[in-house]
């Protein structure tokens, strides 16, 4: 939540959010039915794999983003 309210402008921000738990309320239901479906027909070992490599893939892509420049104060 910390990289969305960064990320955008204070505008945004309320936007962003929104979009934020939108997306993680979806997805969280989908993804259980699916880790369920996995670990029924394949196994506990295959779900686990499918978990750890979405993480690792998340943790790839979330360092490729840059962190916006911050503002500083004017030396006084």
């Amino acid at each position: 939540m910390a990289l969305v309210a960064d990320s955008v402008g204070e505008e945004e921000r309320v936007a962003a959010f929104s979009a934020f738990f939108s997306i993680g309320s979806i997805s969280a239901p989908v993804w259980a039915l699916a880790t369920g479906f996995m670990m029924h027909f394949w196994g506990f070992s295959i779900a686990f794999s499918v978990l750890a490599a979405t993480y690792i893939i998340g943790i790839l892509l979330m360092s490729l983003i840059e962190e916006p420049a911050r503002e500083t104060a004017p030396d006084a």
